[in-house]
């Protein structure tokens, strides 16, 4: 689900769900995760085999910090769970999937769109 403000009847904000769609969260097999990352330069899977991970070395700081910003401005509008890590020029990303409270998280149709648009 995907959240939307809206305003309850005194006035106050209040967050609404909103439905995904339908398959965008269903667990995928190892060997999808792996032709789609084949097609994907740069990334990835992890060695748990629960997340996306790639390294982005960019010539400055200023723009290596312009990236994380994109990064973090669309993983919230995706609510996509993405973990940055920042060294200089380096940028780190890894993008896991969904995650049910107590279970690990699962890579879904989603986490590889979201891969394939901050590339």
């Amino acid at each position: 689900m995907t959240n939307t403000q809206i305003n309850d009847v005194q006035g106050a904000s209040v967050t609404k769900r909103k439905r995904r769609p339908p398959g965008s969260l269903q667990k995928l097999k190892s060997e999808r995760v792996q032709q789609a990352v084949a097609q994907m330069p740069g990334w990835r899977v992890s060695d748990d085999g629960q997340a996306l991970e790639r390294l982005r070395v960019f010539r400055t700081y200023k723009m290596a910090a312009s990236f994380i910003a994109f990064v973090a401005h669309n993983a919230a509008e995706a609510d996509q769970a993405v973990d940055i890590r920042v060294v200089r020029r380096e940028v780190a990303l890894t993008l896991r999937g969904t995650c049910r409270t107590g279970l690990p998280s699962i890579l879904t149709e989603r986490t590889l769109q979201f891969a394939k648009g901050v590339a």
